[in-house]
């Protein structure tokens, strides 16, 4: 039987693996069940069931803030990049094709 030991957001191991499933294909709930470990014969209701509770949505929120700010540079990483220019230390790699021509 799974752990019912809730973790530091508030969910089960298990309600949390079902939670980074459904984040990565929002979907399919019923296919991110079977993934976290939920029986394939209960998966469907399971995961409408996960999804109602709060503390999971609250989790799938914070985790997709996170992700996105991850995809979005800081002040600091900009200042870096422009930095390196200037200076010359930027490399840019670029490949040329020519229309007829194969690699």
């Amino acid at each position: 039987m799974a752990s019912t030991k809730v973790n530091k957001y508030g969910i089960t191991d298990m309600q949390q693996a079902f939670a980074d499933e459904y984040i990565v294909n929002p979907q399919n709930a019923t296919q991110a069940s079977i993934k976290a470990g939920y029986a394939p014969t209960t998966a469907r209701s399971k995961a409408s069931q996960l999804l109602t509770k709060v503390n999971v949505q609250k989790y799938i929120k914070e985790r997709q803030k996170e992700l996105e700010d991850a995809k979005i540079a800081d002040q600091k990483e900009v200042l870096q990049f422009w930095s390196a220019g200037l200076r010359g230390e930027r490399k840019v790699k670029a490949d040329v094709v020519i229309e007829g021509e194969a690699k």
